[in-house]
């Protein structure tokens, strides 16, 4: 099904990366069983994901749950839900931004994520995906997003340094971090996989990640991310609070 989905909007001109377990079941694990998912996670252009929405939908994917409102993607909101397969139902997440609190979606490019992606090939099959150092910010701010509790991301985590950390520019990786406001986030799910699996950092990297200092308001949405759904007043009030500039996003 991700062949297939990958064909049609490559097929449409759509630049599109696979995220997450779909990404990492092509470059990292061997099998599904190593590393089962739920859903497949593809990320697209701001711009593009309406055109992106309309391909999809007529290669026969429908919407899955419902949004506020049909125009808060891209516009107020990171992904939407689509339903496909032709053998058996699969959930698609549509993403049009990589992480859900809205003041990323001023603070990270529209394009960072795609503008230096790599080709990843397995046998006949490719995708694209971001660069690694991306890739793993991806994996540590999303873990951290949600709690940092599923230990199957920080295996995620674990999995991705040991296999490509001796290639990884970690200096990169903090800048991007830092740039876009993500350190707090970094430095929670590295600290939770540790305690979880035990240490797997370089030491130059494990001992300099501790020092460095996020902004007030990353570490407030670290700490209310989890909650959004439970506490939607207060998630309101928070992106308010710390989204950049007078306007939101037009795209």
């Amino acid at each position: 099904e991700l062949r297939r989905l990958l064909q049609v909007l490559e097929a449409a001109g759509i630049e599109v990366l696979v995220l997450k377990g779909a990404g990492l079941l092509l470059s990292l694990y061997e099998s599904f069983e190593c590393r089962p998912m739920s859903d497949i996670d593809l990320l697209v252009r701001p711009e593009d994901a309406p055109r992106a929405l309309q391909v999809l939908q007529h290669e026969g994917c429908r919407p899955g749950q419902d949004l506020i409102r049909d125009d808060y993607f891209p516009r107020f909101y990171y992904e939407t839900e689509l339903v496909g397969g032709s053998l058996r139902p699969v959930r698609i997440d549509l993403h049009a931004h990589p992480f859900r609190p809205l003041r990323y979606m001023r603070r990270i490019p529209a394009a960072a994520f795609l503008d230096q992606s790599v080709r990843v090939q397995r046998q006949d099959f490719y995708a694209r995906m971001p660069r690694p150092e991306r890739m793993l910010l991806h994996l540590c701010a999303h873990a951290a997003f949600h709690g940092g509790t599923r230990t199957i991301w920080l295996f995620d985590i674990l999995h991705f340094v040991e296999r490509f950390g001796d290639r990884l520019d970690w200096d990169y990786l903090l800048t991007d971090a830092s740039a876009w406001g993500l350190l707090p986030a970094v430095q929670q799910a590295m600290r939770a996989t540790t305690t979880t699996l035990g240490p797997f950092l370089p030491k130059p990297f494990a001992s300099q990640l501790p020092q460095k200092k996020g902004h007030w308001q990353d570490r407030l949405i670290l700490r209310q991310a989890p909650r959004d759904a439970g506490r939607p007043v207060r998630h309101l009030f928070i992106n308010w609070l710390t989204t950049p500039g007078f306007r939101f996003p037009t795209h």
